[in-house]
């Protein structure tokens, strides 16, 4: 729809370039249908012809050849070169696009060329084309000819021109088929080398890390994450062309959508068999990057927890200090404040945090009689 849509923009441009009306795209749709399986009806009738007159392609004729006059340019149903000799096949009616061609042609003949029209028994001239074919043939007897055939040599020239269309058709799909197995042989070795080149990837990775190992080295983590990054998409890539692959082989054996996706499992199943040890590579590299992750995070933890018990320690001795000072602006002497010092092992305040035995200071209050409130209960009164 799109290219027709941009078609017919351009025919209304053309149009409006000459001058002329646009037709409305429904009947410019139907126009170019008209003049479609028209050409398609010319060139049956072309192709006939020309076999039936022996002037053939083994023989230096060419097909639409295209040629230059002082009337602009100009394309021959078939000319041959070196002769200088031009046809033109006309099967339906020779108006005023007709009237234009001959007047292309009047150009060759002025420099010597020799031209055939060849026309159908049921086609119509009109005037004005009868006219300009009237001039050439006299003027230029010996290089224009029109030649009308007969209906029996017409019916064998669209005969033949179907064959040949026909025999075009196969040769275009055998062409066509073999350009496609061409391409599938292309795109399996293609697919094959990235296989192969994956699975050398993942292999030297793999002798990285043990000799790293056995070296007593640390792991570059960032590098391996991107390495198992990159080496995960070749794999998810590799799997979906191994897919689109197999699908299209099953589609060309003619199984049914039912078969197929059974058998896509089946094949598919076959296929990570054989890439196993590649796949456990990958995992294995994840693995080290999870536990190169996990060391770096407790690494990290402890350090946090080194630089707080640091700053707690520091915060103490703060305390402790400003607690001695105090001491001593309240009047004890130096000595007791230094022995005060000596034997505190944490800040004052944690003094009242906890007893000796780790729990918070409590206050009981008795609930029964001690000794004595029974000698005060028992005195005299």
């Amino acid at each position: 729809m799109y290219d027709e849509q941009e078609r017919y923009k351009k025919y209304v441009i053309r149009q409006w370039f000459k001058g002329k009306r646009a037709r409305s795209i429904e009947n410019w749709r139907k126009e170019s249908k008209r003049r479609g399986n028209a050409r398609k009806f010319g060139n049956l009738f072309r192709d006939g012809m020309t076999q039936l007159l022996g002037r053939t392609e083994d023989r230096g004729w060419k097909t639409e050849v295209y040629r230059a006059t002082d009337k602009g340019r100009r394309y021959d149903d078939s000319a041959h070169k070196k002769l200088a000799h031009s046809m033109e096949f006309k099967a339906g009616k020779l108006g005023l696009d007709a009237v234009r061609q001959l007047e292309k042609d009047e150009h060759g003949l002025k420099i010597g060329r020799t031209i055939e029209w060849y026309i159908a028994p049921t086609s119509t001239i009109s005037r004005e084309a009868a006219d300009k074919i009237q001039e050439l043939k006299t003027k230029y007897p010996d290089q224009f000819q029109l030649i009308v055939i007969s209906r029996e040599q017409f019916a064998r020239a669209i005969e033949i021109g179907k064959e040949l269309a026909k025999s075009r058709e196969a040769q275009q799909l055998q062409k066509a088929r073999e350009n496609e197995i061409a391409r599938n042989i292309e795109a399996g070795k293609q697919l094959e080398s990235k296989k192969a080149e994956l699975r050398k990837q993942v292999e030297e990775q793999a002798r990285q890390l043990q000799e790293a190992r056995e070296r007593g080295r640390g792991v570059e983590v960032e590098p391996l994450r991107a390495a198992h990054a990159k080496m995960l998409g070749d794999l998810e890539k590799i799997r979906e062309a191994e897919r689109e692959q197999a699908r299209e082989m099953l589609q060309a054996a003619g199984h049914t959508p039912q078969q197929i996706q059974a058998m896509e499992t089946v094949l598919e199943q076959g296929r990570e068999d054989q890439r196993k040890d590649v796949v456990q590579g990958i995992e294995a590299i994840a693995a080290t990057v999870e536990r190169e992750d996990q060391a770096r995070a407790a690494s990290e933890a402890a350090e946090q927890a080194r630089e707080q018990e640091r700053a707690a320690r520091e915060a103490a001795e703060k305390e402790r200090a400003e607690y001695l000072a105090r001491l001593q602006q309240q009047g004890i002497p130096g000595e007791v404040v230094k022995i005060l010092g000596l034997g505190q092992a944490e800040a004052p305040s944690a003094a009242v945090q906890r007893d000796p035995d780790g729990q918070a200071p409590r206050v009981e209050r008795g609930h029964g009689y001690g000794p004595e409130r029974s000698r005060g209960i028992n005195r005299d009164r």
